[in-house]
């Protein structure tokens, strides 16, 4: 996606991509239209006159049909362990916390545990957020789905799930939780 701004005659802006698509390959392909332009394959930056910019549009277009497949523009999910929830103990959490600060450049590790029971029966909070509580092999954790409201008829209380999530950590009264950030939930 490139997003434009107009001012005294020329488009200017810059654009970003996902990993299986190169952005700046597709500038390259419409060199002949810009006044300048560069960056790599998942951030660029432009200016081209304002009267070039559907023509712009049309190839870069025709650019990115060509070489991208309805599979390529589905989400990912890159999951980098399979855990169970019994195994995240004080142990698990003191290695986990060597891997931070986390952040652009250094996510936070995606893990899936599978035959999840769901415990308590899931709730939405301010419309729009999903929490339940996750139990498996005796082992409970507070699952919270951020914007994840769409998913609450997928789940009851005593369903088995699979979860794939982040673990994140909060403070109350002093004490030290953690929690299951849910990037997907699956049957």
């Amino acid at each position: 996606m490139v997003l434009l701004t107009y001012e005294d005659g020329k488009a200017s802006g810059s654009g970003r991509s996902i990993s299986d698509f190169s952005l700046i390959e597709c500038l390259d392909a419409c060199r002949d239209v810009f006044l300048d332009y560069g960056g790599h394959t998942l951030a660029v930056g432009c200016t081209l006159s304002r009267e070039r910019v559907p023509e712009f549009r049309e190839r870069a277009n025709a650019f990115a049909e060509a070489r991208l497949s309805a599979d390529d523009l589905r989400r990912k999910i890159r999951i980098d362990a399979t855990l169970n929830l019994a195994d995240i103990d004080r142990s698990f959490i003191k290695s986990h916390l060597l891997l931070s600060p986390f952040g652009v450049g250094n996510p936070r590790p995606l893990f899936l545990s599978s035959e999840v029971e769901v415990w308590s029966t899931p709730q939405l909070i301010q419309d729009k957020h999903l929490k339940f509580i996750a139990r498996q092999a005796g082992r409970s954790f507070e699952a919270i789905g951020w914007d994840k409201a769409d998913r609450l008829q997928e789940i009851r209380r005593g369903s088995k799930i699979s979860l794939v999530y982040s673990l994140q950590s909060s403070s109350y009264l002093g004490e030290e939780r953690y929690s299951l950030c849910l990037e997907d939930i699956g049957r």
